[in-house]
């Protein structure tokens, strides 16, 4: 991966062109002369969004959050909810029918039959309703915040994909002071994730988030000219 400057990084291969990413979504999902779908990822604690608020604002973009889709999915009666309920025994659900997600995360930890049952259920959905949104915001740019994207193998359905980097130890003490929580159990969450290294290596560009709002806003802004310079580029082959 070639250094860029103020930290962010470029792969060497084209946004949307590179062929050892395998197949995509529809065709009306890949990268045109007037639009370009955007993944961002990260480990936890790394930022993500507030890095994609930058860029939304900045080239500017639609924003969506996949964990907000997924949390919709679960919520009581939503199509999610009635699959996990027949799903899952009764014990992760509350008496007024709300799913126990402390319970069912921390299940999903230490029982991959179990995490694979909840994926099952939950990735299509997310999937359609992200397919659904995408093509609800017709042409620009659009920026899709997937902290798994890596680990679902999603990766390969956008034109780009953005890393935001820190170190795992940086990460562990940002969601402590956020959250609440032990580092124990923030190292549980990271053990269940790619290194922050390798979702850094495996992407199109990378933000470093290191430094401060600054730093990262500068990166954003350069981050931003390259990927609009890209879609005018795409264009302008496409061109009669």
């Amino acid at each position: 991966m070639a250094a860029m400057p103020t930290s962010a990084s470029l792969k060497p291969q084209s946004v949307g062109k590179d062929d050892s990413r395998g197949e995509r979504f529809e065709s009306d999902f890949l990268l045109s002369d007037q639009s370009m779908n955007i993944a961002i990822t990260g480990s936890i604690g790394a930022g993500k969004s507030t890095v994609a608020a930058m860029l939304a604002a900045l080239l500017p973009a639609e924003r969506i959050d996949a964990d907000q889709i997924s949390r919709r999915l679960m919520e009581v009666g939503a199509v999610g909810w009635r699959q996990l309920r027949q799903l899952f025994p009764g014990h992760f659900f509350a008496e007024d029918g709300e799913l126990r997600r402390a319970e069912l995360r921390q299940a999903v930890f230490f029982d991959d039959e179990r995490r694979r049952q909840l994926e099952g259920v939950l990735h299509p959905l997310i999937q359609a309703e992200l397919k659904r949104k995408m093509a609800e915001f017709g042409d620009g740019f659009r920026l899709i915040e997937i902290p798994l994207l890596f680990e679902s193998g999603w990766q390969r359905r956008f034109d780009a994909v953005v890393t935001v980097y820190i170190p795992e130890a940086a990460g562990i003490k940002r969601v402590m002071a956020r959250d609440q929580v032990s580092a124990a159990q923030v190292a549980k969450i990271l053990a269940a994730q790619l290194p922050a290294a390798e979702k850094a290596a495996r992407a199109d560009w990378v933000i470093d988030n290191r430094g401060g709002v600054s730093s990262s806003f500068i990166q954003a802004s350069w981050l931003c000219e390259q990927l609009r310079r890209q879609v005018k580029e795409c264009g302008d082959c496409q061109a009669p």
